[in-house]
């Protein structure tokens, strides 16, 4: 579970991030953790980073809004906050004075319910706007003069700044395979193998490294329920 902190207070901070680490044994799920000072810190530095769960303190530099389609816990100091978590894709409102409590049964019922329900999306920054897609939906994503353009199945095109690296991290997916150095493909969307190109479904032909040839046949062939030798 990788869950966004976005508080000004670091001395409370540190203590969540402490308390959800030893939740980590509980619920025998690796929980990461990335820190926010303030909205513009998230903002600026969010990228390609998909997060399951987002704990912010509601701020001016965050519209509020903007979070009713992402799965958040309001950080508050009072009950009278003026955020009503029912409005928002929300588990709850994390109360500072009651942390250790409060966020044991928060943690726990977000797990449940993230497990069982919540899709599996990915989210993009361009230049102009944050995106979010479903996985499964990108096609491939190629390096073109310095950003990565991603392909997707209903025929839109995103370009982001960030690196293959990165990018094959974030998938972090069986599906999705390196076919040259600046490219990665989702194996549902092969049409084709050649020596030298991958064929994919929309009509792009891409370029297939000598390196990478043999693992993306053998994966094409185990998609297919082939068998790979």
């Amino acid at each position: 579970m990788k869950i966004a902190i976005c508080d000004d207070e670091m001395e409370f901070v540190n203590i969540m991030q402490k308390e959800l680490h030893k939740l980590e044994k509980q619920l025998n799920e690796k929980i990461e953790t990335v820190l926010f000072k303030n909205g513009e810190e998230l903002l600026e530095t969010f990228s390609i980073i998909s997060f399951d769960l987002f704990f912010f303190k509601v701020c001016k530099s965050i519209n509020v809004k903007d979070a009713a389609d992402e799965y958040v816990v309001f950080i508050s100091k009072f009950e009278d906050d003026s955020v009503n978590p029912v409005l928002f894709k929300s588990f709850g409102k994390l109360k500072k004075d009651r942390i250790k409590l409060d966020l044991i049964l928060i943690i726990k019922k977000a797990y449940i319910f993230l497990k069982e329900n919540k899709p599996n999306f990915i989210l993009f920054k361009t230049d102009t706007k944050i995106v979010r897609c479903k996985k499964p939906e990108i096609v491939y994503c190629t390096v073109i003069d310095r950003k990565i353009q991603i392909y997707i199945k209903d025929g839109n095109r995103f370009d982001i700044r960030s690196t293959i690296k990165k990018m094959m991290s974030t998938l972090n997916d069986i599906h999705f395979l390196k076919i040259n150095s600046g490219t990665i493909v989702n194996v549902a969307f092969i049409k084709e193998v050649s020596n030298k190109e991958v064929v994919m479904d929309n009509g792009d032909i891409l370029s297939l490294s000598r390196s990478n040839s043999k693992n993306v046949r053998n994966a094409v062939k185990a998609y297919c329920g082939y068998n790979a030798d």
